[in-house]
């Protein structure tokens, strides 16, 4: 009785595997991000050009810029450090610029216009 090697065996499958060809992986993928990103993207920009704009010193503006850089590389799926003052800084921009411009109207008024 003569025990064929089980080795031979998966070796030759193993081959027959890489040989046959690629499924979709290999294709060529879309790089254009879909449009619910493209608007994720858009918003967070203005979002940042609004935070910006409501500083004047360079400083200011480039840790400002820091958070835009950063969070651009992590929606992109690249790490990129960035300090807690920065994103504090450009957060406490941001909120009060939506303090300052969001005046609530009262019902009163909505039904005088």
């Amino acid at each position: 009785m003569t025990v064929k090697s089980t080795k031979a065996k998966n070796s030759t499958k193993k081959h027959e595997k890489s040989t046959q060809p690629q499924k979709q992986t290999d294709e060529k993928r879309e790089t254009r991000p879909m449009p619910l990103m493209r608007a994720f993207h858009d918003t967070l920009d203005w979002v940042l050009d609004i935070a910006v704009n409501r500083v004047s010193h360079s400083d200011d503006i480039a840790a400002v810029e820091r958070v835009r850089d950063a969070l651009r590389a992590r929606i992109s799926g690249r790490y990129s450090p960035l300090s807690i003052e920065d994103l504090l800084f450009a957060t406490d921009l941001i909120v009060s610029a939506m303090d300052s411009d969001m005046h609530p109207t009262s019902r009163d008024q909505l039904i005088a216009c």
